[in-house]
């Protein structure tokens, strides 16, 4: 068979079937290994692009640390966390003011009636367990089943309000556990 009609047949010819073709070529001697990545450099580089890509994404999913760690981490000091957060969910624009004093501003804009409700309070960061805990002057504006909270403005006499926080994409997010609308660094 003529190298030409060959290499034609190679490329219309089922990925199985080239690779029993190819893999007796190796066998018999007529064609070298290396071949495989240079006589066909367009085709098969692309082919081990794909299958590295397919094990990389096979790595981060299976959960190996290092390679989630790419995309998601939780902050290791306080100091990440100081600075300005918004959350916007569909009853509310928050705004949210970490201090580096441990005190929080947290500004509450109604999307039905504009009417902005300010709290503010303490907080904390307990990077071993990677959550935020607000004193109970912190509003929650949705309850636990995402159903507007009408006494959300209304401190309470007592509890605490204790949020995840997380690095995603390099993005620090409060609260993005449940299925509310996290706060998000600005």
């Amino acid at each position: 068979m003529e190298t030409e009609q060959l290499h034609s047949l190679f490329r219309t010819t089922p990925v199985r079937i080239r690779s029993s073709i190819t893999r007796y070529r190796i066998a018999k001697g007529t064609l070298a290994p290396s071949a495989l990545f240079t006589r066909h450099s367009s085709g098969r580089i692309l082919s081990v692009a794909v299958v590295a890509g397919v094990i990389s994404i096979a790595t981060i999913l299976s959960g190996c640390h290092s390679g989630i760690s790419l995309f998601w981490s939780q902050p290791k000091q306080t100091a990440a966390l100081y600075g300005r957060y918004i959350a916007d969910n569909k009853f509310a624009k928050e705004t949210l003011t970490l201090n580096p004093d441990g005190t929080f501003v947290q500004q509450v804009r109604l999307k039905s009636d504009g009417r902005v409700t300010v709290a503010r309070g303490k907080w904390h960061y307990d990077p071993a367990t990677a959550y935020a805990t607000f004193d109970q002057h912190m509003m929650l504006v949705t309850n636990g089943f995402q159903h507007f909270n009408p006494d959300y403005a209304a401190p309470r006499k007592e509890g605490l309000v204790s949020l995840p926080v997380d690095r995603l994409f390099g993005e620090i997010r409060i609260g993005a556990a449940d299925d509310a609308a996290p706060y998000e660094k600005q």
